[in-house]
């Protein structure tokens, strides 16, 4: 669940970010955002049963979701879609 939902996000945040012209805002939204889907994903998984694995879950969303970011959606077509 966890993976689908970070190979998603890329196209989430830049709904968000899609305005900002600063790259380091944009980098902070990207993050807080995972950080967001990561603790949601950590309450759903297991009601925040410690801190370690909070950051796991945190970790993970932001790795999947900046690697579908560089290795897909960087240069498809749906992010000049949404970027417009």
């Amino acid at each position: 669940m966890q993976n689908l939902i970070a190979f998603l996000l890329p196209a989430i945040i830049d709904l968000i970010n899609r305005k900002i012209i600063d790259t380091d805002l944009r980098f902070w939204i990207s993050v807080l955002v995972c950080v967001l889907v990561g603790t949601g994903m950590d309450y759903l998984m297991g009601g925040f049963s410690t801190v370690e694995v909070w950051a796991e879950q945190v970790l993970i969303i932001f790795g999947i979701a900046q690697l579908s970011y560089g290795a897909i959606y960087k240069n498809s077509g749906l992010q000049k879609i949404l970027r417009n």
